[in-house]
């Protein structure tokens, strides 16, 4: 592993940025440092968009669980889920598009099975996630951002792991 690491950077160095691209963003190409960085811009796309989803649920009004807007801790708590799950849709369906078309090969599992279990890894993630997010706001500082920080680490850990090794050719 150390030694296919080595060659990356190896190749990163002898080549210029357009021949780098190229091969980076190669479907064929499963090197595992090439992997893991597409797999890591995919997973800041996730979190972008469920925190975008995330934020815009709470300051709509449609689901205020930050501390300013002033509720209970238990009714924020629900609230944080809610949004949580708002997020986790959105950015769990963008997310396998991205990863099908850019990172991994599919093929392991027909579409739908393939969708369900990516979906399935994603939810393990999510509800262990969401489970320290609603303790941190109940039980700790109260914020709503390190809630949802717990639930992002818990998911990238969980997600990574099922994808790479159970849902995906890799």
């Amino acid at each position: 592993m150390i030694q296919s690491i080595r060659q990356g950077f190896i190749f990163a160095r002898e080549n210029d940025a357009r021949t780098v691209w190229r091969e980076f963003n190669r479907r064929d190409n499963r090197h595992p440092l090439v992997q893991f960085s597409k797999y890591a811009c995919c997973g800041v796309l996730a979190t972008a968009v469920h925190n975008l989803t995330f934020g815009l649920l709470g300051w709509s009004g449609w689901l205020p669980h930050f501390a300013s807007q002033g509720l209970p801790a238990e009714q924020r708590t629900l609230y944080f889920v809610l949004a949580s799950l708002g997020g986790f849709f959105v950015s769990n369906a963008i997310t396998y598009l991205v990863n099908v078309h850019w990172v991994f090969e599919g093929g392991r599992h027909g579409k739908f099975k393939e969708f369900l279990f990516f979906t399935s890894a994603s939810a393990i993630g999510f509800v262990v996630g969401c489970a320290l997010g609603t303790r941190e706001i109940l039980q700790g500082s109260g914020s709503s951002w390190i809630a949802s920080l717990s639930l992002v680490v818990c998911s990238t850990l969980v997600n990574f792991a099922t994808r790479k090794f159970l849902i995906f050719r890799a």
